[in-house]
């Protein structure tokens, strides 16, 4: 999540909401959420995750997500502290690649959801710097190669030469 501006979040409940395909059909999410410390709701919401994860190791993905957050929204009446999906998730997780290959951002909006999976998952590099797209135009507002420099972080020779990788990558598939 990347914050575009300074707003308000005096209010004792938010919750995001995102898209799929359509853009009409917005649904609660998990990336941005506001209540209450000490709160009947997180309590019960810790409560309810609980009985789900019921002590296993390991749990499905998404299992305590968006859906079950929606469900103890509605369960509470808190839906009208459901914030249009636009001030924070403007780009769905469906389209993660318009990331790099589009420039269309609203940064009148608070926040940037970025969805660090789906950027795993559509095999998108987070280390490259991209010279075009949303991120692309991101890091250079916020100078981050400068800041790259100042810490002296390491990149690895995929990293710096993703382009290059990616193509030879894409030639597997060709010549098999």
């Amino acid at each position: 999540m990347i914050c575009l501006n300074h707003i308000d979040l005096s209010s004792n409940y938010i919750f995001s909401q995102e898209i799929d395909e359509d853009e009409t059909k917005s649904r609660i999410t998990t990336s941005f959420l506001k209540f209450p410390k000490s709160s009947e709701f997180g309590a019960s919401l810790i409560y309810e995750a609980d009985k789900i994860i019921n002590n296993r190791k390991t749990i499905e993905w998404g299992i305590i997500g968006p859906w079950f957050l929606a469900e103890q929204v509605k369960k509470w009446n808190l839906e009208e502290f459901a914030w249009d999906y636009k001030r924070t998730c403007q780009i769905s997780w469906c389209k993660a690649e318009n990331f790099i290959k589009k420039s269309e951002l609203d940064e009148t909006q608070p926040f940037l959801h970025l969805y660090s999976e789906m950027w795993n998952i559509k095999k998108i590099n987070k280390n490259y710097f991209y010279k075009s797209g949303v991120y692309g135009e991101l890091l250079k507002k916020h100078k981050i190669n400068r800041l790259v420099k100042k810490i002296n972080l390491k990149f690895t020779l995929r990293d710096k030469y993703y382009t290059i990788f990616s193509v030879l990558n894409n030639l597997k598939y060709y010549i098999r």
